[in-house]
């Protein structure tokens, strides 16, 4: 086993003691939520305290963005569920009011 697989299995908590599918099943999770976001990735010793300040205040940008974003749809009257525009329907523009006196909407194909 490499150095990163074993540095992978120390960070997700990992014991040899599971059954080797568990083991597989806890580290692809581990792996998958370390993988999508490097930002949350734990910095390495080269990049030191620098490294931490800039990823936390990235974080911290981040979830100021997503609270005005979400306050901005509130105060718009959007949500997620809604974001589509309803479009009234029109009235039909021949009936057979129109063209027999009858109140009917006449299709195209009834003429």
């Amino acid at each position: 086993m490499d150095e990163a697989a074993k540095a992978n299995q120390d960070q997700c908590g990992l014991s040899k003691k599971t059954t080797r599918k568990t083991r597989e099943l806890e580290q692809l999770r581990c792996s998958l939520e370390i993988q999508s976001d490097p930002i949350y990735v734990q910095p390495s010793e080269k990049e030191g305290e620098e490294a931490k300040s800039r990823k936390q205040g990235r974080r911290e940008h981040r979830v100021a963005m997503d609270e005005s974003a979400k306050a901005n749809q509130d105060q718009c009257g959007l949500s997620k569920k809604t974001t589509a525009m309803k479009v009234e329907r029109k009235k039909p523009c021949c009936t057979k009011d129109d063209a027999e006196g009858e109140g009917e909407t006449k299709r195209f194909s009834d003429w």
